[in-house]
């Protein structure tokens, strides 16, 4: 071998090395720009930094039992539905994790293998979650799969109709944590006639108590008017 070749053969050996070093860290720099844009807007980062993959989970959150309340249709104040589509890959069950981005507060349920939906309760009235199903690949749910995008939903604000009676009072169980508190000014309050008090109307009342009636599992809330001490019932429409 010539001097001439040697040095040939020695400058194609470090191009080639450069070139596949440049290669890596393309792919490397295309690797990070790609998982940059999956976190991008995401809530449950942590879930889909650590996921095997992504599929099409086609997530769909909203409104559970619609209901017709005073001509238009409304959603549970307390319960959101939630869908989706399972992946083709082999999987053992779900995970559910639902999130309130304001206050961080979330929550984390388990869907069998055959599940596609799962009604989410015991939430709080007009307030946005978001959430996420983790498809786990083994029972501990060391390795999962994610879908490629989040879903988010706001719970409707609770209606409130006015009742004639509250059958069944005297065995009725006070409701402590209803929502923490209310707010007249924060709900509807409907009347009998299914018109809708106004804001004037409303600060007439006060809220006296929220109870649950467990023979027909109602939500009733009593309000007295501040004038007349007159009691009022009313049943909550969408619980």
């Amino acid at each position: 071998m010539t001097y001439k070749t040697f040095i040939l053969i020695a400058t194609m050996v470090l191009l080639a090395g450069a070139l596949t070093t440049t290669v890596v860290v393309l792919n490397a720099k295309r690797t990070a720009e790609k998982q940059s844009a999956l976190l991008a807007d995401k809530i449950h980062t942590a879930l889909y930094r650590d996921a095997t993959s992504i599929w099409d989970g086609q997530l769909i959150s909203g409104p559970f039992n619609p209901t017709d309340i005073a001509g238009e249709t409304h959603g549970s104040s307390t319960y959101i539905r939630l869908t989706w589509q399972p992946p083709t890959q082999t999987y053992h069950h779900f995970l559910i994790t639902i999130t309130d981005p304001r206050t961080r507060w979330t929550r984390i349920e388990s869907g069998e293998h055959d599940r596609t939906s799962l009604d989410l309760s015991d939430l709080k009235s007009d307030t946005k979650y978001t959430m996420t199903v983790q498809a786990c690949l083994d029972q501990p749910c060391r390795t999962w799969l994610m879908p490629s995008e989040e879903t988010t939903y706001r719970t409707d604000k609770p209606f409130w109709q006015i009742v004639d009676t509250a059958a069944e009072l005297k065995k009725a169980t006070e409701v402590e944590d209803w929502q923490n508190s209310i707010i007249l000014n924060d709900v509807s309050l409907i009347k009998s006639d299914n018109s809708l008090y106004s804001a004037d109307e409303k600060n007439t009342f006060i809220i006296e108590r929220v109870v649950h009636v467990p023979k027909s599992d109602e939500i009733i809330m009593t309000l007295v008017q501040r004038v007349t001490s007159r009691r009022l019932f009313a049943k909550l429409l969408n619980p």
